[in-house]
């Protein structure tokens, strides 16, 4: 066995090297590689299948030019070489590598007993990276695993600025129409492979999702699952309800459920893949918070098109679930949570951003068409009202083309071009 597990390993390397001799984009998340390189924390990175977190942990590593193991815990070989101890893939790295300080560790979480592996060569000073498949790797569940040890990246798909990067030279962003280039953008998506030449885009996502759901959800929660077509007709339900308030017992009388609260635990299992997403309806008391009915989002448009919802014509689902993404892509970074907000005359803002320095929170108003007066005015109208409820006074509203600046009792509102927000 001590000879699979070198020779597999060796495999690994041969694939790591042919990865570095590849030239890649730099993902925004890159830019803070000195944060997440230049100290002993262990690095996880958590995020939807197949949106690059093993290339993300290869280029943080070939930044610093530093030498690193790589093994991939998804072959079968190597968890048959390690027999049950941990401690034979040190060895078997070292034989490998010599006295690396770096290694990676894809899909760490088909190792028994991974969070404690991952702290004994913490404390030996080994500098640790893992991804995990989201489902089984949960924010918390690897908080509760590696406290005060770790550091979570959340990696999501290309960013319209990152899809711009893949496709174009510095020069020739300065010059192309990013009004085009954002309706392209929006239909697609942003999976990197989609991106690659000779790949049908909605063919993969569409393989994707159940592919998603039965390695990620039904491996994992299976035997909680009574019906198991049940899910997967659930994630449909989700993307034709996407930007839409859900409720769970309306949801569990179409689904055929008896109980709204089966429909409750499915959704949870659907938000472990990181592939759909649900915010809040704010309320000063937290209780009517997580009470309330919840507004479910997509993590990339792609899948919107791939169920053809694009050919409705509803660009507007398709604006405002990209506003969000980048919304949630943002919000570690400038420090606040998202929620939707519905005033006490039940007018509704897209995204309340509350900061933790509650000055610093925003309104945001997405629209994508705001050229009609009477769309306008309804926009504006909810902005002022959960400006006053809500003591906010940074209003934002993000649409197609606009940009100007409007002081409305006393209020100013922003008018923001997507194109120019997002790039």
């Amino acid at each position: 066995m001590e000879e699979l597990l070198k020779a597999t390993l060796l495999k690994h390397k041969e694939y790591r090297d042919r990865i570095l001799l590849r030239d890649y984009i730099e993902r925004e998340e890159n830019k803070n590689s000195d944060k997440y390189i230049n100290n002993n924390l262990i690095k996880v990175i958590v995020g939807p299948r197949r949106c690059g977190k093993s290339t993300f942990a290869f280029l943080l590593l070939k930044q610093k030019k530093v030498n690193f193991a790589y093994a991939n815990l998804e072959d079968e070989n190597l968890i048959k070489g390690i027999e049950g101890n941990n401690d034979n893939l040190t060895d078997a790295i070292r034989a490998i590598y010599g006295n690396v300080e770096y290694i990676i560790f894809d899909e760490i979480q088909n190792l028994d007993m991974w969070e404690k592996y991952l702290n004994r060569l913490q404390i030996r000073d080994f500098k640790i990276i893992a991804t995990g498949s989201s489902a089984k790797m949960l924010s918390s569940e690897i908080a509760t695993a590696l406290t005060g040890r770790r550091i979570i990246v959340e990696l999501l798909p290309f960013s319209f600025k990152e899809s711009l990067t893949y496709k174009y030279t510095l020069e020739e962003i300065a010059k192309i129409d990013k009004e085009k280039e954002l309706e392209l953008y929006m239909e697609k998506g942003g999976f990197p492979e989609t991106y690659k030449e000779g790949v049908d885009t909605y063919q993969y996502l569409n393989n994707l999702l159940p592919a998603t759901i039965i390695n990620d959800v039904l491996y994992r929660y299976g035997e909680k699952i009574k019906n198991l077509s049940k899910i997967k007709i659930l994630a449909d339900m989700l993307i034709d309800r996407c930007c839409q308030e859900i409720s769970y017992r309306n949801l569990a009388k179409v689904l055929e459920v008896k109980s709204h609260q089966t429909v409750e635990k499915y959704i949870g299992y659907l938000l472990g893949t990181f592939l759909f997403y649900s915010i809040n309806k704010y309320s000063f008391k937290h209780s009517e918070q997580v009470r309330g009915n919840k507004k479910i989002y997509l993590v990339d448009n792609g899948f919107l098109t791939s169920k053809n919802l694009f050919f409705s014509k509803n660009l507007g689902i398709y604006f405002e679930n990209l506003v969000f993404v980048e919304l949630f892509r943002r919000r570690i970074a400038e420090n606040y949570d998202v929620y939707y907000y519905k005033t006490r005359n039940n007018k509704e803002v897209d995204f309340y951003l509350k900061n933790v320095e509650f000055s610093k929170s925003r309104l945001v108003q997405v629209c994508y068409d705001i050229t009609d007066s009477k769309t306008e005015k309804r926009e504006v109208s909810a902005l002022l009202e959960a400006s006053q409820e809500l003591k906010c006074d940074e209003l934002v509203i993000i649409n197609w083309e606009i940009e100007k600046t409007e002081i409305i009792n006393e209020k100013t509102i922003k008018y923001i071009p997507a194109w120019k927000w997002l790039s």
